[in-house]
């Protein structure tokens, strides 16, 4: 019997060089796509976002990908961060780490594209799910501009450009992924927050 793989993870496969997949792998993609789609939908909710299986790497989880370099990093215990879920604005406060990513080789040409495919792969095997990608909402400006919170000075300019943010899920903590970009500079910002979640009863 034939496995049949949904369009949309048959496109991701393709993406990947791929014509098939085992089932196995058929089925985790899609798996991930249907907890995306319900990440990304209706009011947020923190069980939305799948636990990760993953093992992760010691904190802060996301380094640069191939080609590329942190630089100016931050690590501080405590800081509040905005997350923008569906759109919404939401104060979090976690462990911090800020850097920001640029290129390695000075000769080499800036690629933001392959930077980003690079940085998403990362995070998805992860067991990250993406829940906002655009500029930053209204509601957050107007915070930023009331309350000038401290994380804000470590962004290249938060206001008119765009922010990518996944959630990733542990036992123990929502780990909150931004990467700022679309700059006109050569660089990207990469922010994670790990945020404490209630331990069951």
């Amino acid at each position: 019997m034939k496995t049949f793989i949904p369009p949309a993870v048959a496109l991701l496969l393709v993406a990947c060089g791929g014509e098939s997949a085992e089932p196995a792998e058929a089925s985790a993609a899609a798996a991930h796509i249907t907890a995306e789609a319900s990440a990304m939908s209706g009011p947020f909710d923190v069980a939305s976002v799948p636990l990760s299986k993953a093992e992760l790497p010691a904190f802060p989880y996301i380094d640069a990908p191939e080609g590329f370099h942190l630089t100016g990093t931050k690590t501080l215990e405590l800081e509040r961060k905005y997350v923008f879920p569906h759109g919404a604005t939401e104060a979090v406060e976690g462990r911090y780490h800020h850097g920001r990513v640029m290129v390695s080789d000075s000769g080499a040409e800036w690629n933001e594209t392959l930077l980003l495919s690079r940085l998403d792969a990362r995070i998805r095997a992860l067991g990250g799910v993406r829940l906002f990608d655009g500029a930053m909402p209204q509601s957050a400006r107007a915070l930023l501009e009331s309350e000038n919170p401290r994380f804000a000075q470590d962004l290249y300019d938060p206001a008119p450009y765009r922010f990518r943010q996944y959630a990733l899920r542990t036992g123990k903590a929502l780990i909150w992924v931004e990467i700022g970009y679309g700059y006109n500079a050569p660089m990207i910002d990469l922010t994670v927050l790990e945020q404490s979640l209630p331990v069951a009863a």
